[in-house]
């Protein structure tokens, strides 16, 4: 009994720790998709864009840290560019690769009571096969717009390091790589910095 007892009050205090370190994590990624929204809305307010408010929400946020890395990359060159329309593209397609799969979920389940109504023959498993291998092949086309969802996210992110603090930016790129959650602070210290494609706005 006694040890029986011993191990559901450790089991509680597991639990409880469990609980409490969720906890703090839950509020650690609410501060910080609120930091990194204010950063952005900051940064395109100071730059002129419109739509800053696009940084609090999902998918368009992809949208508007394209946006403010056109605007830089489009200073410093004088060349255009689509940073924010290919964020948009692969931030959506998961999206609906998802949206689908979970229809297809569906279907496989209503196949699968269907086949059971019919005994279970062999015919009637073969659409929900086709279903789980479609399901399967769909998951792994996810990953490529993700990959390069990841990847664009970088190069914007650099552009704005570039401009906002140059002589960090190397440094501050590869932290926001290895440590992915810090990024929205490194944009929370450079905000309201001097950046280096505006030098007119600058001046005044």
């Amino acid at each position: 009994m006694e040890v029986a007892a011993s191990a559901a009050s450790i089991s509680g205090i597991v639990m409880i720790f469990l609980l409490l370190l969720l906890g703090v994590l839950f509020l650690f990624s609410i501060v910080t998709y609120i930091i990194y929204g204010v950063s952005m809305l900051t940064i395109a307010k100071n730059r002129g864009l419109s739509g800053g408010w696009m940084a609090f929400f999902p998918i368009v946020s992809w949208f508007q840290l394209g946006k403010v890395a056109d605007d830089i990359r489009e200073k410093t060159t004088d060349k255009k560019s689509s940073l924010r329309v290919w964020m948009l593209i692969c931030s959506l397609v998961p999206v609906g690769i998802g949206a689908l799969a979970l229809l297809l979920y569906v279907i496989f389940i209503v196949v699968g009571m269907l086949g059971m109504r019919t005994e279970g023959t062999a015919m009637a498993a073969m659409p929900s096969m086709l279903v789980m291998i479609v399901m399967l092949l769909l998951e792994l086309v996810a990953f490529i717009p993700y990959i390069a969802l990841c990847i664009l996210q970088y190069v914007c992110l650099y552009q704005i390091y570039a401009d906002y603090a140059p002589d960090k930016k190397v440094l501050f790129l590869i932290l926001s790589i290895v440590f992915s959650i810090i990024f929205p602070f490194f944009l929370f210290a450079i905000r309201n910095k001097p950046a280096q494609s505006l030098p007119m706005l600058d001046a005044q």
